[in-house]
């Protein structure tokens, strides 16, 4: 995650499996919310928490249940949500609990965990968890919703389509031969590349209709497609502004140098960073310094990850992270891509027509756009092109 004018949004999943329990991400939710639908929801997982606490009070048990997150969106399966979709996800659950179970989230009245099983609590305590993530996500992005809106004009889908189904200017010439259905997604594709440019979905829409009767969707393509293209580059390269100018590069190996940690467990922390990067064909070195104005590590209270800039020095993580587990490495490599310059390659934008948050990974195996990736090739072979020369 980075804090560029761009983007100052979470990371899918900086927010979701970074922010701690109760922190100020969290806390920026007030107890009532003007949605009725995130209201319910957060006292949905009100009423859970108080569950849970009762259960294991009576039942002598230790259970902990963690939310079914919905971070692990794609390009191809984009996660959608709004009130209006929360409360029918809302509303499916409780058609499916038991009438004990329902009656002890959603009904007022004294808490009775006798008939609820430990299955049902594991199960349904997950999704409601779940749930309550969205809503506060939701609240929290409304609040700038304007700037959420103008993200909608980086959707590349449409250019994803047409790429991946190889429909260009020659095949649009037989547009007729395509089904209905490949009729309908080429149509939605060419709305999403018109918008790439910036241009409003009606005006898009209106040009579109006009093309489709001149038969003249071709020329609709090359005037856009450009645009598009650029769109889905600044996914995946470094921006020239992001550009490190104290980068050694040589025989495969990136020297770059770094803040000396305070410590030695966050000295090894930090020199993780060397082991990841060890058989990716590209070696990391870090040229520890007591210096300032160089990349840097510090750990904050109530933090979600991320970097002050693209290109920037400062890595910011949450002071409560345990330094051993390998997903905060996972984070801390991510973050180290913001310093070398790689953009993220995910987005979440506000979609009017849908009156809904759209949030997807554009390729999930890579590291920058989910920390549950890895590095890939074409990391590296961007690295190589801007520090390689």
């Amino acid at each position: 995650m980075t804090t560029t004018s761009q983007n100052a949004i979470g990371h899918p999943d900086c927010v979701f499996h970074n922010a701690p329990i109760g922190s100020v991400v969290n806390k920026q939710v007030g107890a009532k919310s003007k949605n009725a639908v995130i209201n319910a929801t957060i006292r949905a997982k009100e009423k859970f928490d108080e569950l849970l606490s009762l259960f294991n009070r009576t039942k002598a048990k230790n259970l902990k249940v963690l939310s079914v997150i919905h971070s692990e969106s794609s390009i191809d399966s984009p996660l959608i949500y709004s009130p209006t979709l929360i409360a029918q996800e809302l509303s499916k659950l409780q058609s499916q609990m038991s009438p004990s179970l329902k009656k002890a989230i959603f009904e007022n009245g004294r808490l009775d965990v006798s008939n609820i099983s430990e299955v049902d609590i594991i199960k349904y305590g997950a999704k409601i968890g779940g749930l309550y993530d969205l809503a506060i996500r939701y609240e929290l992005l409304s609040t700038n919703k304007a700037a959420y809106k103008k993200l909608a004009s980086k959707d590349i889908r449409g250019f994803y389509y047409l790429y991946t189904k190889k429909v260009n200017a020659d095949t649009l010439k037989r547009f007729e031969g395509f089904n209905n259905n490949e009729q309908e997604e080429i149509k939605n594709a060419l709305l999403g590349i018109c918008r790439n440019n910036d241009v409003k979905v009606s005006s898009c829409t209106k040009e579109l209709n006009a093309s489709l009767k001149r038969n003249m969707l071709d020329s609709y393509y090359k005037k856009y497609i450009n645009k598009a293209t650029e769109a889905w580059n600044s996914y995946f390269q470094i921006p020239k502004h992001a550009v490190r100018n104290d980068i050694t590069y040589r025989n495969d190996v990136l020297e770059v140098p770094f803040a000396m940690p305070e410590n030695k467990k966050l000295h090894d922390f930090v020199r993780g960073i060397e082991d990841y990067w060890k058989h990716s064909g590209l070696m990391i070195e870090l040229d520890f310094q007591n210096k300032k104005n160089i990349p840097n590590l510090t750990l904050k209270e109530n933090s979600v990850a991320h970097v002050n800039k693209l290109g920037g020095n400062d890595i910011i993580m949450n002071a409560s992270i345990d330094m051993n587990l390998s997903k905060n490495q996972l984070v801390l490599n991510h973050e180290f891509g913001h310093v070398l310059g790689l953009p993220d390659c995910y987005i979440e934008f506000y979609d009017e027509e849908k009156d809904a948050f759209v949030n997807y990974q554009i390729m999930k195996t890579d590291m920058m756009c989910s920390t549950s990736g890895k590095i890939t090739s074409r990391i590296v072979q961007e690295l190589k092109r801007v520090y390689g020369h």
